[in-house]
């Protein structure tokens, strides 16, 4: 039970919690959430804070797993915010943070598709057998410059 008598530290107290909440509810950020083009939430999505004048970094986050950001430590001023994750297309925004709290909304990320040119694969046997015959490709056989066929002969036989 509280001892009104003593009041001072109650009424401390309830001022402290009084402050506390609201400063709780009225924490001025850059916030937002990302999604991707299936509006999924994308998590661990690295969101980062520039100078506009020469694009150093400010501050940084990464989304949580609701795809979720919030960046609270900015000072006032003009920013770019780059939101970018490995496989989707980087996001810039120039910014302008005031101190009130700016809320994007949903921010969609365009998966990053691009095409590999073909490749051609060939492959090089070096013993075929038909019927009867074993024939050796001898160019799939290390050989020295100055090797002769008993060496080469060798290096069949060993497998080398």
């Amino acid at each position: 039970m509280v001892n009104f008598q003593k009041g001072n530290g109650f009424l401390l107290f309830l001022f402290f919690i009084f402050f506390t909440s609201t400063q709780a509810q009225s924490s001025e950020a850059i916030s937002g959430k990302v999604l991707s083009e299936g509006q999924e939430p994308l998590e661990a999505v690295a969101v980062v804070l520039l100078s506009v004048k020469d694009s150093t970094y400010v501050d940084y986050t990464i989304t949580d797993v609701n795809g979720e950001f919030k960046i609270s430590e900015a000072q006032k001023g003009d920013y770019i915010l780059n939101i970018s994750s490995l496989g989707y297309i980087s996001l810039y925004k120039n910014i302008t943070y005031t101190g009130e709290a700016l809320t994007f909304g949903n921010l969609t990320l365009v998966e990053d598709t691009y095409e590999l040119e073909g490749v051609t694969l060939t492959a090089v046997v070096p013993v075929q057998i038909k019927q009867d015959t074993i024939a050796f490709n001898t160019n799939s056989f290390k050989v020295d410059a100055d090797d002769n066929l008993e060496e080469l002969l060798n290096k069949i036989e060993l497998g080398d």
